[in-house]
C-alpha cells in the first residue's frame, strides 16, 4: 500500500512541476519549419547563410555580428557544399566541425524559433543536436536532403520560452559537419509574445494551487497510513 501511495505521489509531483516549463515543438525538415515560420504567427524572420562574407571570413570566439554572439572561433567557407551557395560555417582552421565538437551561438535579442541546416554525409538521425538555454531543450537532427542530392540534416524548433543562447554539436564518432541557413525568429517579432499560443506556459499561480493541492493531499495520505 505505502509503496503504491508513493508512486502517485511521484507521479504527481512529476506532472506538477512539469506543468512549469517551457513547451518545444520540433521540426525534422526544412520544408515544415519554414512553414510554420511564414504562417503569419511570426512578423519576421532572419536567415544568416554567411553568403554575404567572403570566403575564409573568420569570427573569433566573442564576436558579435548583426546580433549574434559567437563563443567559438568559426570560419565562413565555400570549400564544402552548402545548400545555399556559396557559403556555410566551419570551425577554424578546418573549414568544419570535427565530430563531437559543439558550437555555441547566443542572440542579443530573445529568439523563440531556431532552425539550422547540417551539410553532412551522415545519415543517421541522432548524430547532430541542437539545444537551448531554455530548460535544456534538446532537439536531434533528422535527413533532410537537400534538393538533388541524398545528404544534409535539419534540426528546428519553437518554443513558448524566450531562448538566448543555443549549442550545435555532434556525437563522437560521427561525421564532420558544416552549417548553413540559421534561420531563426526574434521574441519581439511574434505576433502574441514568444512561442505559439497554444502552448502558453502555465502562469505561476496555477502552479502554486497545484502545489498546494499536492500538499494537502501528502497532509491527507500520511493520516490514513497512521
Amino acid at each position: 500500500m505505502k509503496k503504491y501511495v508513493i508512486f502517485i505521489l511521484g507521479a504527481m509531483l512529476l506532472f506538477i512541476t512539469g506543468l512549469a516549463h517551457a513547451s518545444v515543438i520540433s521540426f525534422d525538415n526544412r520544408v515544415s519549419f519554414n512553414a510554420a515560420i511564414d504562417s503569419g504567427l511570426f512578423k519576421d524572420k532572419t536567415v544568416e547563410g554567411w553568403d554575404t562574407y567572403p570566403d575564409l571570413t573568420t569570427f573569433s570566439s566573442g564576436s558579435s555580428v548583426n546580433g549574434i554572439t559567437y563563443h567559438s572561433d568559426v570560419l565562413v567557407t565555400d570549400k564544402y557544399f552548402a545548400p545555399s551557395a556559396p557559403n556555410g560555417l566551419g570551425q577554424s582552421p578546418y573549414h568544419y566541425f570535427p565530430a563531437g565538437d559543439t558550437i555555441e551561438f547566443s542572440f542579443n535579442n530573445p529568439i523563440v524559433a531556431f532552425g539550422i541546416s547540417f551539410s553532412t554525409w551522415s545519415k543517421d538521425g541522432e548524430d547532430y543536436w541542437i539545444k537551448t538555454n531554455s530548460d535544456d531543450d534538446t532537439v536531434f537532427a533528422s535527413l533532410d536532403p537537400f534538393p538533388g542530392h541524398n545528404f544534409g540534416q535539419f534540426a528546428g524548433l519553437i518554443s513558448d520560452s524566450a531562448i538566448s543562447s543555443v549549442i550545435i554539436g555532434s556525437e563522437k564518432g560521427a561525421f564532420g559537419f558544416n552549417l548553413d541557413d540559421m534561420t531563426y525568429a526574434a521574441a519581439s517579432d511574434s505576433d502574441s509574445g514568444p512561442g505559439p499560443t497554444s502552448h502558453t506556459p502555465i502562469p505561476p499561480t496555477v502552479f502554486l494551487l497545484g502545489s498546494g493541492i499536492f500538499g494537502l493531499m501528502v497532509i491527507r495520505i500520511r493520516k490514513v497510513l497512521r
